[in-house]
Formats: C-alpha cells, sequence, structure tokens
C-alpha cells in the first residue's frame, strides 16, 4: 500500500522508508485520529464523499520490503476550499496477512501467514479542475478494486483515486499521514509521519488476530 510520492496504489507502504526511525519497545504505539476529523480541513463545501474496497494491495516496511498483503475499505472525502483548491481526508480500515522476510519496523523478522488489522489515513490539500463528469459517483461506494500486487511491489490494478476526479492536479502532497497494524501477540506497529514505533514480529506458525481497539 504505498505512494512512492506520486502514487502508484494507496499509499502506506514506502512512507514506511521516509520515516525509518528504529521501531524500539516501549508503551503500545497509539495513532494521533484528531488527524483525519473534517474540520482539519478547514471546511469549504464538500462534493465527494465515496468508499472503496481494495484487495491484494501490498506494503513495505522501515526497510523497504514487503512484509504484508491488505485488503480494506478506505473513505474518501473531498471538500473545496477555495478556487481549485481542494481538502482531502482519506481513511482506512483493513486487515493484513505477513509475507515472510524482515519485520516491517525492521526489528525481526516474520513469516508468512500472521494476520492483524490496521487503520489510518492522511490528509492532503492541493490544487486541481474537477471533472465535470468523474469517472466513479461522488457519493457512495465505488466498487472493490482488485490491485494484484505481487510481493516485488508491482500493482497493475493499481488507480490513483484523485485521477478519477480531477484533472490539472498538483501539490497532492501528504499534509498528514498515519498507520497502526495490530497482530496479537506479535505485536503493533506504527508508521506515521512523526517516526515509526513498535514492530510486528513472530514466526508465523500461530495467526495472530490483531483488534483495532481503543485508543
Amino acid at each position: 500500500m504505498r505512494r512512492l510520492m506520486i502514487f502508484t496504489a494507496c499509499c502506506v507502504g514506502t512512507l514506511a522508508a521516509l520515516s525509518a526511525a528504529a521501531a524500539a519497545p516501549g508503551p503500545t504505539p497509539r495513532i494521533d485520529r484528531t488527524q483525519l476529523q473534517p474540520r482539519t480541513c478547514g471546511g469549504g463545501r464538500a462534493v465527494i464523499d465515496v468508499r472503496q474496497t481494495v484487495v491484494n494491495d501490498v506494503d513495505s516496511g522501515s526497510r523497504g520490503n514487503y512484509w504484508a498483503s491488505d485488503d480494506y475499505v478506505r473513505r474518501i472525502e473531498v471538500w473545496r476550499t477555495g478556487p481549485g483548491a481542494f481538502c482531502a481526508i482519506v481513511r482506512y480500515d483493513g486487515r493484513f496477512t505477513t509475507l515472510p522476510g524482515s519485520s516491517p519496523g525492521g526489528s525481526g523478522t516474520l513469516g508468512a501467514g500472521i494476520r492483524g488489522k490496521f487503520e489510518g489515513g492522511y490528509r492532503m490539500d492541493f490544487k486541481a479542475t474537477m471533472r465535470v463528469r468523474p469517472a466513479r459517483r461522488v457519493k457512495g461506494s465505488i466498487g472493490t478494486w482488485d490491485y494484484r500486487c505481487d510481493t516485488a511491489g508491482n500493482c497493475p490494478g493499481s488507480v490513483y483515486w484523485v485521477s478519477l476526479y480531477f484533472t490539472g492536479v498538483t501539490g497532492d502532497e501528504f499534509d498528514w499521514w498515519g498507520w497502526i497494524y495490530r497482530a496479537g501477540k506479535s505485536g503493533t506497529w506504527l508508521n506515521a509521519i512523526t517516526g515509526t514505533k513498535g514492530d510486528i514480529v513472530g514466526d508465523g506458525k500461530k495467526k495472530a488476530k490483531g483488534g483495532l481497539g481503543g485508543e
């Protein structure tokens, strides 16, 4: 689930490499949910409110390795904040299954098949022209998208959602981003603009069941 700073699939994974602070033991990581509240866009007229289901995405960790396969639903909300100016908040609720190799936080190794849940998202301001006839509806569900990612991070089915609704897009860099992954006894990993915390490790022989829990 990566952006590569020019959006390929979704966004989460490669951002980990940009915040490669080493995972360290300590209190259970927490995500700042206030950053994804509509008020952080500062008002404006709502122009998009859709839900997109994505399957077979992949996530990369702090070492750039692909450590998990993801399925999730994301809610995409966009407000027009001025002439040609927009603010988007995109929130995720999903599940992951680990791939063998280095752990996402880089402190250990992972076996295949550890399962857990994740949540988070991002906020961004950008300039663009909204399409007169968007490629998808602007309210409700826009269906299920199979990214068909492989373990090398190639995702032939990925589509940058912004391109469905806008042309002439500039400045579409994240103002804030963060995702938290929970895999029960296998650990919790936070990947956010402020850095990474915690880690998920295990041999994969037992399927861990992560829960979103309270923050």
